[in-house]
């Protein structure tokens, strides 16, 4: 008499469990998110605006000096991937066409002979002797 006692309590148990289950997938079907479709339009031809990156400062310094030495560059044909390395005070620093050394100067370009930064119209060559 007990094992029937305990099948019809087991039974019943499961049936409740699975009650449960069944209620929790039916909730979860009807509360599915509506996605709504984004219409984003026509883009027409590119725009391009140079933006300065995060990190540009614009304050304007008069006394500005450029006491770096070149110590290593990589030109490029296109001029899209050159980058040179400077030294000052003990401290390197890797810097690419278009990017900021130490948040002031920019370098606009790189060659064989000469290594160009600007600061606020201020424009600074270096003479490329490295490997000379």
């Amino acid at each position: 008499m007990d094992i029937i006692k305990t099948k019809k309590i087991t039974f019943a148990i499961f049936s409740i469990l699975s009650l449960a289950l069944l209620f929790g997938l039916a909730k979860t079907i009807v509360n599915y998110p509506k996605i709504a479709k984004i219409e984003l339009g026509n883009i027409i031809g590119t725009l391009e605006t140079e933006t300065p990156p995060q990190n540009y400062t614009v304050d304007l310094v008069n006394d500005a000096t450029f006491d770096y030495e070149l110590i290593g560059y990589r030109a490029d044909t296109v001029g899209a991937n050159a980058s040179v390395i400077v030294k000052k005070n003990n401290e390197e620093y890797v810097v690419q066409v278009g990017d900021l050394l130490e948040n002031k100067y920019r370098l606009l370009s790189v060659s064989k002979n000469k290594v160009i930064f600007d600061y606020s119209g201020k424009v600074f060559e270096l003479e490329n002797l490295v490997g000379k």
